[in-house]
């Protein structure tokens, strides 16, 4: 793949991981878009790049999920974290460092 150049089926392969249908004019519409989307990023690769531009040509779903009890109990611990009224360190909120917190 040349620099700043991606063909059909790279948009097709991220269009895929994102569950996105595309017609051939999206695919050729992200396919001229995708130049200038890299000069604007030129740090991203070509996937994440196809990906926003995807995301400008059409909406990407999204699913909504529930939160678990875990998630539940690990907002709320943050939130006590938050307000000084339990120590944690915000860089380090793994399941190991959770489960510490909460049996202290």
């Amino acid at each position: 793949m040349e620099a700043n150049t991606i063909q059909s089926g790279d948009v097709e392969q991220v269009a895929k991981r994102l569950r996105v249908t595309l017609t051939p004019e999206q695919i050729q519409e992200v396919i001229d878009m995708y130049p200038e989307a890299q000069e604007q990023d030129p740090t991203g690769n070509w996937s994440e790049v196809v990906d926003f531009c995807i995301g400008q040509v059409v909406e990407i779903p999204t699913i909504k999920k529930d939160k678990t009890s875990g998630q539940k109990v690990k907002d709320y611990l943050v939130e006590l974290a938050i307000n000084d009224k339990l120590p944690l360190d915000m860089n380090d909120l793994s399941a190991e460092t959770l489960t510490d917190v909460i049996w202290r």
